[in-house]
């Protein structure tokens, strides 16, 4: 349903005007409950390099799905995974979170979460 021009001012009028006194609302009872935030900042990074993956093997049934992987991920990197079906992209991302052990070649160092895997170079 359109509204006419005069109807739909007042209407836009109106709206504004609750957002207003919701929002005054709003900080009237911040500043009334006399409670302390406390703000704690975000530590500082610990490096460079969000996941780090050295000779990841993987396969499936007698088929390679990954073989010899190395990758290094850094801060504020973009990675896109495509491939078909059965390419093994999301037996990768079970494997980064820890939830899936790759076949050779890999250590996984705790010391850094299940994501940053080292290899033995094999």
């Amino acid at each position: 349903m359109r509204w006419p021009p005069r109807l739909a001012r007042q209407r836009a009028r109106l709206a504004l005007a609750a957002y207003d006194k919701l929002q005054a609302e709003a900080e009237a009872s911040r500043e009334d409950t006399g409670k302390l935030e406390i703000i704690i900042p975000a530590g500082p990074r610990l490096g460079d390099t969000v996941i780090e993956v050295n000779h990841l093997n993987k396969g499936v049934r007698g088929s390679a799905l990954v073989e010899d992987l190395s990758f290094s991920l850094p801060l504020a990197g973009i990675v896109g995974i495509i491939g078909p079906n059965g390419a093994g992209k999301t037996t990768l991302f079970k494997m980064l979170a820890g939830q899936e052990q790759p076949d050779a070649g890999l250590d996984h160092d705790r010391r850094h979460g299940p994501v940053v895997l080292r290899g033995s170079g094999t």
